[in-house]
């Protein structure tokens, strides 16, 4: 995946995600069966305190993102081209 300010390879088969994000390299290991626990348990502690700084994108971007990711589905799904706004 190449966007503004980020470069990121997504290896399903190894569970693991690579790259460059605003200029800060990343590497994330996935741990099998629980591939998404430390990610759920940091967003649920920064709701929880309110404290977004927990989480590495703001509240508005994710929810952006969520509704996204919810319009590709529904395009798989109904097999339809939906536009997505910027």
């Amino acid at each position: 995946m190449i966007g503004d300010g980020f470069d990121l390879q997504l290896d399903f088969n190894e569970n693991r995600l690579t790259g460059v994000v605003d200029g800060q390299d990343i590497a994330y290991e996935g741990s099998g069966e629980e591939k998404y626990r430390d990610e759920l348990e940091a967003f649920l502690t920064a709701v929880s305190n309110d404290d977004q700084s927990l989480v590495r994108s703001p509240y508005s971007d994710a929810k952006k993102t969520f509704e996204a990711t919810l319009d590709v589905y529904e395009t798989i799904d109904d097999a339809a081209s939906v536009e997505l706004e910027r």
